[in-house]
This record gives C-alpha cells, sequence and structure tokens, in this order.
C-alpha cells in the first residue's frame, strides 16, 4: 500500500502539465526489477489544480485520488473506501515529521532493552528507524544529455537528474512549444516542483521511504515537459513511467474538491 502511494506520488510530480481549459493525461509505470504489471495513472489538470487517480482514463472512480491546489500549497489525499482525507500541506509536514521523530525515539530506547536476535527481528519488521539522508536543494540538478526519445507522438531530449555525481533519475523532456496550449500555463510544473521541497523535504528525513520524491524538486528547473522517467536506486533502474496519451478535455470542477461529510484522517498513506 505505502510503496503504491509513493509510486503514485512519483507519476504525479514527473507528470504535472499544466493547462488552461483543461487537459487529461494517461501514464503507465512498470517495474524493471521483474515484479508486477504496468501500473496505470490517469491526471486532470485544471489551471493550478490537480488531480491523479491510479485508473484508466475510461473507467470508473478509483477508491484513492490526490488533489493538489497550487494556491493553497494543499495536497488531499482521498480515500473514498473509508471516507477519509489525509491532508499535507508545509505547517502540517512539519508537525507530522516532528511526531514521526519523537516515535522513533520512543522505539529505539525499546529496543535497545531487548535480546540482540530479537531486536534484529523487530527492526527488521519495523524497518531502519535512522533519519533518511537529505540532499540540499541545490545539489539537485539536470545534466543533458546527447540522447533522445519519443512517447505520445512526441519528441523529446534526455536529462539525468543528479544529487551532486549520483544518478537519482533519468527523464526524457519535450519542449514546451510542442504541447500546445500547454505551454501558457506551465509555472504549475514548478510550483509543484517547490511543494515537494517544502513538504515532503521534512516528511524525508524521518521517512526514508519518501527520499526518491525529493529528486523531483529538479522540476523546477526543467526546460519543458516529462514525457518518460526512469527512477534509480543504488545507481541501478527500478521503476519507469511514460506518458501515453494527452488530451485537452473539460474537467468536471467536483474533481478538485473534497467529499461533503469526508473526516479528516492524521495518519500519513505513506
Amino acid at each position: 500500500m505505502k510503496r503504491a502511494v509513493v509510486c503514485l506520488l512519483l507519476s504525479l510530480a514527473c507528470f504535472a502539465l499544466p493547462a488552461a481549459a483543461g487537459v487529461e493525461i494517461e501514464t503507465r509505470t512498470r517495474s524493471l526489477e521483474g515484479s508486477g504489471g504496468k501500473k496505470h495513472l490517469t491526471i486532470w489538470v485544471d489551471g493550478d489544480r490537480l488531480v491523479a487517480e491510479p485508473r484508466k482514463a475510461e473507467a470508473p472512480p478509483s477508491r484513492r485520488r490526490i488533489v493538489y491546489l497550487a494556491e493553497r500549497e494543499t495536497m488531499w489525499f482521498i480515500d473514498t473506501k473509508r471516507a477519509t482525507y489525509y491532508q499535507l500541506d508545509p505547517e502540517s509536514a512539519e508537525t507530522t515529521a516532528a511526531q514521526v521523530s519523537g516515535l522513533k525515539k520512543d522505539l529505539a530506547a525499546a529496543l535497545e532493552g531487548l535480546d540482540p536476535e530479537v531486536r534484529g527481528k523487530a527492526e527488521n519488521l519495523l524497518g531502519k528507524l535512522e533519519t533518511g539522508e537529505m540532499n540540499p536543494r541545490e545539489e539537485v540538478r539536470l545534466r543533458e544529455r546527447d540522447e533522445s526519445g519519443r512517447y505520445a507522438d512526441l519528441p523529446c531530449a534526455r536529462y539525468d537528474v543528479l544529487a551532486k555525481e549520483k544518478r537519482l533519475a533519468e527523464i526524457c523532456v519535450a519542449d514546451w512549444t510542442s504541447v500546445g496550449p500547454a505551454a501558457a500555463t506551465r509555472p504549475l510544473v514548478p510550483a509543484l516542483s517547490r511543494f515537494l521541497r517544502t513538504s515532503f523535504e521534512p516528511l524525508a528525513r524521518e521517512l526514508p521511504v519518501l527520499a526518491p520524491m525529493l529528486a523531483w524538486t529538479a522540476l523546477e528547473d526543467t526546460p519543458g515537459f516529462p514525457l518518460h522517467t526512469r527512477s534509480y536506486s543504488d545507481d541501478e533502474p527500478d521503476s519507469e513511467t511514460w506518458v501515453r496519451a494527452i488530451r485537452e478535455v473539460e474537467v468536471d470542477a467536483a474533481r478538485f474538491e473534497l467529499p461533503e461529510g469526508y473526516a479528516r484522517s492524521w495518519v500519513p498513506p505513506f
């Protein structure tokens, strides 16, 4: 479940195409480690609002969706089965990170008193409790490669996403002049990139599973729209996501709203 949410977030970060009238984007994601099939993600954008669901465009609504409102610097993780939502914003991110930090310290102290064998099993069950390594914003950068690609019938140029000299990902970027009227409102991409930095960076310090999200703060400087991305772990590719189709559509305003009566959850979905 947590891995699925992180994959959804990575796709959302990479393919947040802005649009004035409304755009529907279909993407696919697959593991490069030989496990699982292709995952579908559909993104709808209207102005500075974005919603993403893990499903085909023509399929029934998914149980989960993510809503991002740039003007409010807010992201909602909505669960229609439980009728709940988790809200992420810069302030709540700092609060949650502090709570997780305190919990990890308490757990670490409790584990110290256990028999080494039992402690090892408990640590394997709980995962590593240390603070995740952070990459300062100025260290995440793009490096152009002398390669090209083509996705959704659009040409793109390939870049490495680097933290110092460590490769975090590869992206294939289409020039803004080739993606139609969306180019006029492209500031949503750097806005989402800044949101990832202000809201996910505090959490990634305490939840290393979110560390891959920080690679996409480099999109603040992207020269175009990413059509394809390949993520790396320990310098080996582990997954890739690509755009299959981009369409202009009328987007239902209700997609960007919280359903009436939903309760706020204080437990992060990742």
